[in-house]
């Protein structure tokens, strides 16, 4: 587990006003390259690349002010999840 305490892992800004549209099922790369390019439903790009190599298969991935979404990560590698 990943507990954060004072500045929490951020993604660049969406094209879509209402953020980003996830359902049950979705498969979402997140990759921590280039913040210039907009988050979407397929690539969330973060802003911590040190995060990347800490997770391994299995692990669950939480997003949202109160964790409300998750996820498990599928495949992973110190370039993305």
């Amino acid at each position: 587990m990943l507990d954060l305490t004072g500045r929490e892992i951020r993604s660049s800004a969406t094209k879509e006003k209402e953020g980003i549209p996830v359902k049950f099922g979705d498969k979402i790369m997140i990759r921590s390259d280039n913040m210039q390019i907009p988050s979407s439903s397929t690539c969330i790009q973060i802003d911590c690349h040190a995060a990347l190599g800490l997770l391994r298969e299995g692990d669950e991935i939480k997003f949202g002010e109160n964790a409300e979404v998750f996820g498990e990560c599928e495949q992973c590698d110190e370039n993305q999840i």
